[in-house]
């Protein structure tokens, strides 16, 4: 997060979804883009997770 403060209109929060293939994971997402559990946050977590089952 102490990366992201450079950027002056990104505002960093972070995040705790359950994740299919890891069973959970912390994101840092962008407030001013999403909500906190917002569908497209959501289907991004997935396909990451899906992406590298880890």
């Amino acid at each position: 997060m102490r990366a992201l403060h450079r950027h002056d209109k990104v505002l960093p929060a972070i995040g705790f979804e359950s994740a299919p293939n890891r069973g959970s994971v912390y994101v840092v997402y962008d407030v001013n883009r999403f909500m906190a559990g917002e569908a497209e946050l959501r289907q991004q977590i997935v396909a990451l997770d899906a992406a590298a089952p880890g």
